[in-house]
């Protein structure tokens, strides 16, 4: 199965939401990011990552405070503590369009379920990062081994 995806949203800008949201918006592709504490220091100062694969710079993060202001997406990376799934269905449904796609990179169980519950399941990638990373101070993170993501797109 090939994706194509123009726009993404990351949901869960921490450490791992970061790293592979940085990855891309460095890649020049376009990334938004849902911010909270972290917002005025990206906002001011950009995303810096130190990694084992190069350092990389993002000077103008596309930055938000809600999922309102980011819109309909191509993919959404959910990338937060499962323990904020609660909060799924307030934030899913303004970044989705008929195509959108929501990949889960979080630990725990029922994640996918989560996500389907509000998307239905044929929207749903499960994800699985082994990346060592470490978000050190807002804007500052810290990547040293690792960093593949394994794909699976959930069962109806």
């Amino acid at each position: 199965m090939v994706w194509t995806f123009k726009s993404v949203a990351v949901v869960g800008s921490g450490a791992i939401g970061l790293y592979y949201g940085g990855r891309f918006a460095a890649a020049g592709e376009d990334v938004r990011f849902l911010l909270r504490a972290d917002f005025e220091a990206i906002s001011r100062g950009g995303l810096k990552v130190e990694s084992v694969h190069g350092d990389f710079e993002v000077r103008r993060v596309q930055a938000f405070r809600s999922a309102e202001e980011i819109g309909p997406v191509d993919l959404v990376i959910v990338a937060w503590k499962a323990t904020a799934n609660g909060c799924l269905g307030e934030v899913l449904p303004p970044l989705l369009h008929a195509d959108t796609q929501v990949l889960t990179l979080q630990n725990g169980l029922g994640n996918c379920e989560s996500i389907a519950a509000i998307t239905g399941p044929d929207r749903v990638l499960g994800g699985l990062c082994f990346v060592c990373i470490n978000r050190i101070t807002p804007g500052l993170v810290k990547h040293s081994a690792g960093a593949r993501v394994d794909l699976s797109p959930q069962s109806p």
